[in-house]
């Protein structure tokens, strides 16, 4: 993109979330969220990083991706209790604002 749209290009990226619009995740966007959701486990036992990894890697769009949050809820709290588990969770929200209906963002 030339420079000179770049700040045209956020201001409506920032106008679409304020709307409530959607955005189709890219590449890039899924990979940081996968990475992120892996970070969350990766103290978890070993077996089951290699499960959600597989999961995580099979995912292709950011609903799958959110869909898969109770995967990792459920390793992170058999491991670290429930606490821990809604901390790291509610984590990754953030992540996932502009790919989902603010509706289902909210009622997380």
């Amino acid at each position: 993109m030339p420079p000179a749209l770049k700040p045209f290009a956020v201001a409506v990226q920032a106008l679409s979330r304020r709307l409530g619009g959607q955005r189709t995740a890219s590449k890039a966007d899924l990979t940081r969220i996968r990475s992120a959701m892996l970070e969350r486990v990766l103290d978890c036992e070993l077996k089951t990083v290699r499960r959600i990894r597989v999961q995580l890697a099979g995912a292709s769009s950011a609903v799958q991706l959110w869909l898969l949050r109770s995967e990792v809820y459920q390793a992170v709290s058999e491991q670290f209790g429930q606490a821990e588990a809604a901390a790291r969770i509610e984590s990754l929200q953030p992540l996932f604002e502009g790919f989902l209906p603010a509706k289902q963002l909210r009622a997380a």
